[in-house]
């Protein structure tokens, strides 16, 4: 929804999304500490915090690289500081410009309602054009949670209060955590809730923690993704190394750097670097085992070997509710226009403006390099590529 709005604004103004938020939003505001490009930061002198994230295998907090999110901008990648966020809130508070009453009208009027069992402490939750608003305590607030890899950031307002608040932390996860505790409490403090009377978040937080950091099941995961696989397994079509090849999607804007059929690797945009092995199952089905930083996942992962014996298209389950074969839907979409092949089988640059991606192709999946680095027989162990 974000990115669809922010290429609308893009394509009508002829303008980047970054310029037009400095002019329009950024600038009217005095919000001289944000930016929507990680470069336009560092060029204006100030100091970027690095994020952090808990590693469970070394057991400490360890750097995030920057991420320079340019491929969905209009969803996130603000950076920014509590002081201009400030700012910010005020304008939505007083309902000030440089948005007009009619377009603060419409930001908050809920639009999806939502299901009240999250908590019981929210009431009438509802969804509004990027806000979450919802009763608690008998009081209306608006709220948004955002975050990427080793950062977060919580804003919360009380129009009828005249009250806000923004917190941002340096570890991703966690942080959004620390802030629903200490914003509650502030909130608490505001309408005079008696100490024993205040919900435990912290309590809530650390339940929520420990169920997303339970060990992973490996066997329960692989019953649920391919409940029926033959005994033995039907051996894949191909040698593991003859599935190393560059794969593109039309959805990207930048084409992958190919490093060789013997030496490639797996995956994404160099904005969203993802990490995953690639394990056979039978025929030319995989799992595709995803590493993540604050958790991990699987994915059916297809490949289709075409009648000379090579690899031509990789295929990646990313919405597994909805059933069907995953490359007969890809056939659909784009086989039939020639619009996805292996990058090192072209002479020019896959089509820009080709139709919506497959439902298994996502921004984080849009440039796939696979490296064959192993010599089992039944595993294709990937690793990060850096492109530019």
């Amino acid at each position: 929804m974000f990115v669809v709005i922010s290429h609308v604004i893009e394509t009508v103004t002829g303008q980047w999304l970054g310029d037009f938020l400095r002019i329009h939003i950024y600038e009217p505001l005095n919000m001289t500490s944000t930016f929507l490009s990680l470069s336009d930061a560092r060029n204006a002198s100030n100091t970027v915090a690095h994020g952090y994230y808990w590693s469970s295998r070394t057991q400490d907090y360890e750097q995030v690289s920057y991420i320079d999110r340019h491929d969905f901008s209009g969803a996130g990648g603000t950076i920014s500081n509590v002081l201009d966020y400030a700012k910010w809130l005020r304008m939505f508070l007083y309902q000030a410009s440089p948005l007009s009453a009619s377009a603060h009208s419409e930001l908050l009027k809920p639009r999806t309602f939502l299901f009240e069992g999250v908590n019981p402490m929210f009431q009438q939750p509802a969804y509004t054009l990027g806000w979450n608003v919802m009763v608690y305590r008998g009081v209306k607030f608006y709220t948004h949670d955002g975050g990427l890899p080793g950062f977060g950031t919580k804003v919360l307002m009380i129009p009828e209060k005249k009250w806000a608040f923004a917190i941002m932390g340096n570890t991703g996860e966690t942080s959004n955590m620390v802030a629903s505790v200490l914003g509650f409490r502030l909130i608490d403090q505001l309408l005079g809730v008696p100490e024993q009377e205040r919900y435990d978040w912290n309590a809530s937080n650390q339940e929520a923690l420990l169920a997303s950091r339970k060990p992973f099941n490996k066997t329960a995961i692989l019953h649920s993704l391919y409940p029926h696989l033959p005994s033995p397994a039907i051996p894949a079509s191909l040698p593991l190394s003859s599935y190393a090849h560059s794969y593109h999607h039309p959805a990207d804007f930048d084409m992958a750097k190919a490093l060789g059929k013997s030496n490639c690797t797996l995956v994404s945009t160099p904005a969203s670097k993802v990490t995953v092995f690639l394990e056979h199952m039978s025929g030319d089905h995989f799992i595709a085992w995803e590493e993540g930083l604050y958790n991990r996942g699987a994915l059916k992962a297809e490949f289709d070997v075409d009648v000379k014996g090579i690899a031509r298209r990789l295929g990646l389950d990313l919405e597994p509710k909805i059933e069907g074969e995953i490359l007969t839907s890809y056939d659909e979409a784009y086989y039939k226009d020639n619009r996805l092949e292996l990058l090192s089988q072209r002479s020019s640059p896959i089509p820009i403006g080709a139709p919506a991606a497959p439902r298994y192709v996502s921004p984080a999946w849009t440039s796939t390099l696979i490296r064959y680095t192993g010599t089992s027989s039944t595993n294709i162990k990937p690793e990060t590529l850096h492109t530019d």
